[in-house]
């Protein structure tokens, strides 16, 4: 199996030996040691009386080109919701990745993906007072990760005051 670069430069990746008439061959490509390009990959066979075929298997793009950082990550809070936004990464990201810690010492979690069309997301049901690290980066189409930035927000504390509802008084009460 062969890697042929846009420029024509082929380099063998993969060499079986067929024990008869046929030879499954299935293999994993390091793409992080290839320029950003567009390949072709292709088998070669040749059998014992030396008659060869050439096949084109697949054009593929390789792409190990992180998106741009995302920049001015702000945020506001109320007390059980936290709004962030950013500048969008022009044309690298195919989407967003909130990272979010809700607790000092935990690893990021849970994770909330956002389309590349927006810029802003809302979390929800948070826990009142309460200080969250989050972070925000791009991934591009190739599943490449870009540098993430990174804030530390809390929530209000609770001061609304309590509702009272479901209870009618009346003009009649008798005190016995």
């Amino acid at each position: 199996v062969y890697l042929k670069n846009d420029e024509g430069k082929e380099q063998l990746i993969k060499a079986e030996n067929a024990d008869r008439y046929y030879k499954y061959v299935e293999f994993k490509l390091d793409t992080t040691q290839y320029e950003d390009g567009i390949y072709q990959i292709y088998a070669v066979a040749e059998d014992l009386a030396g008659n060869v075929n050439e096949k084109a298997i697949v054009n593929c793009t390789i792409d190990n080109t992180p998106p741009k950082k995302i920049t001015n990550l702000t945020g506001y809070a109320t007390d059980n919701t936290i709004t962030v936004s950013w500048n969008s990464v022009p044309e690298d990201g195919e989407y967003y990745c909130i990272e979010f810690q809700p607790w000092s010492g935990q690893s990021y979690n849970p994770t909330y993906y956002v389309y590349n069309n927006l810029n802003t997301y809302t979390v929800s049901c948070l826990e009142m007072d309460t200080e969250y690290t989050l972070q925000v980066y791009a991934i591009d189409k190739a599943g490449n990760r870009g540098a993430g930035e990174e804030m530390t927000i809390s929530t209000l504390e609770d001061c609304t005051p309590p509702e009272i509802s479901g209870w009618y008084p009346s003009n009649t009460y008798s005190i016995q």
